[in-house]
């Protein structure tokens, strides 16, 4: 009975090292399990760092990349904006030049007594230049008004312009904007008020250059109330 007991002793403490073998190496198993889950926890915030240092350095340079842009935009505006004055200045005088050759044409014609046909031939085509959006008031500062004054006035011997050229500067002038100082310097609203006030003109050119006087009235009362 003693052996038997003995037996049963020995199976028992087998048992119990076979557990407390298997307990070991379940613990042993568990602490591999989580060094390597702190091995990759570390190495992805390691990761996660580097990408977020990445990222920055990313966004860094392009936020310079952008900066060295926009300067580099703004420089060539400004150029192109240099050069596009000196473009619409060089336009401008060439219209003039133009206006001034025309009226000299048709003065040499009327001193040989021959019909004057180069401003009543090119009105159009001048009239078309100087209405363009965005160099009017080039225009206006290089001295139009002055050449439209010209071409509204008589001849040497009295004659006066083809109703076609006055409709057309009559029609330019409402639609240019000047100031009271460029009419004063200009001379121009004399010539207009004698259209105006003339019985002998046509009804709609009266018309046209009445509206033009009263435009030029309410700009003037409006700039002295501004000032």
């Amino acid at each position: 009975m003693e052996d038997g007991k003995d037996v049963n002793r020995n199976r028992t403490r087998r048992i119990v090292m076979v557990d407390s073998d298997e307990e070991n190496a379940i613990n042993n198993t568990h602490e591999v399990i989580q060094t390597q889950n702190n091995t990759q926890s570390q190495a992805g915030e390691a990761q996660i760092q580097e990408i977020q240092s990445s990222n920055e350095a990313q966004a860094k340079l392009q936020s310079y990349s952008q900066n060295n842009n926009d300067a580099q935009k703004k420089k060539k505006a400004k150029i192109a904006l240099s050069l596009k004055t000196e473009d619409i200045e060089k336009y401008c005088y060439d219209v003039i030049t133009e206006m001034k050759d025309f009226y000299k044409k048709d003065l040499d014609l009327n001193s040989e007594s021959k019909p004057a046909h180069y401003k009543i031939d090119n009105i159009e085509h001048i009239c078309s230049k100087i209405i363009k959006r965005g160099v009017q008031e080039i225009f206006v500062k290089m001295g139009i008004l002055k050449e439209l004054k010209v071409w509204l006035e008589p001849l040497p011997d009295n004659s006066l312009p083809n109703q076609k050229i006055k409709r057309a500067i009559m029609d330019l002038l409402i639609n240019l904007r000047v100031s009271k100082a460029d009419l004063l310097s200009s001379g121009i609203g004399k010539i207009v008020h004698f259209y105006s006030k003339n019985s002998r003109e046509a009804l709609d050119i009266r018309k046209m250059s009445l509206n033009v006087i009263k435009k030029w009235k309410s700009m003037i009362i409006k700039e002295e109330i501004e000032q």
